[in-house]
């Protein structure tokens, strides 16, 4: 236990100095039987954009549909405002390995919507009673384009905590694709919260 937190608190300091960081967010999620509300909060630096959002969602027996409404303050005149449906299916599941899918829709107030795809292929593996090692890997893309991936959002971190009440720190690192490969990656920061009442 002791080396592994020590690992991830060195790991920073390990990354190359050429790699840009930011904090990033902060994930609080409550849940009680198939419902759940998640709250996401972002506070980052000049260059990427500040954002909050709200997300309501219901468990079906193999279907998860949400519905999320967040507010993306950017520096400009006005704020972007996105309501965003989405539906997560799982494919596969294998020991710690799991496979999903996810369709999106995102509309916004000032610009044009569209669906969005992605793969998650996920990694959960308890080591303790109250401590779990978990990542995920997701490259992303709008369905109206072609299949070059747009962007990936790939995080690892740890879990602490009974079931009834968690929390964990974690690593991101985001990456936009381009026709040639990765570029423009940044490193976040984050933590997740999450409570379940029944």
């Amino acid at each position: 236990m002791k080396k592994i937190l020590l690992l991830l608190a060195l790991l920073p300091f390990q990354l190359s100095a050429q790699e840009e960081w930011s904090f990033a967010e902060s994930n609080y999620k409550i849940s009680a039987d198939q419902f759940y509300l998640s709250l996401r909060q972002r506070d980052l630096d000049s260059n990427i954009r500040d954002y909050i959002h709200a997300e309501l969602g219901y468990k079906f027996s193999n279907l998860e549909v949400g519905y999320r409404y967040s507010v993306d303050d950017n520096g400009l005149d006005e704020d972007i405002v996105e309501k965003r449906w989405k539906f997560t299916l799982p494919l596969w599941e294998s020991g710690p390995f799991g496979l999903k899918t996810r369709m999106e829709h995102r509309n916004f107030n000032i610009e044009d919507g569209y669906w969005r795809f992605r793969w998650m292929l996920e990694y959960d593996q308890r080591v303790t009673d109250e401590l779990a090692l978990w990542g995920i890997i997701q490259p992303r893309w709008k369905v109206q384009d072609d299949l070059t991936i747009d962007d990936w959002r790939n995080q690892f971190g740890i879990s602490i905590g009974d079931g009834a009440m968690t929390f964990g720190p974690f690593l991101e690192r985001y990456s936009k694709g381009d026709n040639q490969g990765l570029s423009d990656s940044l490193w976040f920061f984050g933590v997740n919260v999450g409570i379940k009442l029944m």
